[in-house]
């Protein structure tokens, strides 16, 4: 093992197991492509002892297979509701619909856009469940916590696509 003092990370434990499962869900909305996890974040999760689950078809709008999460690790989840019902941790872009709600195991944690401010019924369901959340635009736009800062992700993933496509737009436009 390489100390500190030499300017080197120590080494890291292979796995060790937690036990805890992260499920992420797919998105059923038909005009939402995201999607909560990309397959090279996958192994990150595995290394910290946890067990990850993806639902089958979770990266399809994001052009990433199966196969993909499968390669980096996951495992793939062909029933929603067993993912649901299972996971410790839920990631997912958009809120939960009322009917995956009764599916959830009571002590999870549910993470994801929620929309608080518009959905006080669905938050007083998901704390009446005993499922803790934590809806991502509410966490604290600042610098230690940037890494976490999804409205910003967004907003500067909308302004490259933006800019391709007012490129694509004729010649008067974009000189």
């Amino acid at each position: 093992m390489v100390s500190q003092a030499e300017g080197r990370r120590p080494e890291r434990p292979e796995t060790i197991k937690t036990g805890m499962v992260i499920g992420i869900l797919k998105e059923i909305e038909p005009a939402e492509p995201r999607c909560a996890m990309v397959p090279g974040n996958v192994p990150r999760l595995l290394r910290l002892g946890a067990e990850v689950r993806v639902e089958s078809g979770l990266g399809h709008g994001c052009h990433f297979p199966d196969e993909a999460f499968a390669l980096a690790g996951a495992t793939i989840a062909r029933e929603r509701g067993a993912l649901l019902a299972e996971a410790d941790i839920l990631l997912r872009v958009r809120k939960p619909h009322a009917s995956e709600l009764e599916a959830m195991r009571p002590e999870c944690l549910y993470v994801s856009f929620l929309d608080p401010f518009k959905s006080p019924e669905l938050l007083r369901k998901l704390a009446e469940r005993g499922v803790s959340a934590i809806s991502l635009e509410m966490l604290p736009r600042i610098s230690r916590a940037q890494k976490m800062d999804a409205l910003t992700s967004q907003a500067n993933l909308a302004g490259y696509v933006a800019a391709l496509l007012g490129r694509n737009m004729p010649a008067r436009f974009s000189p």
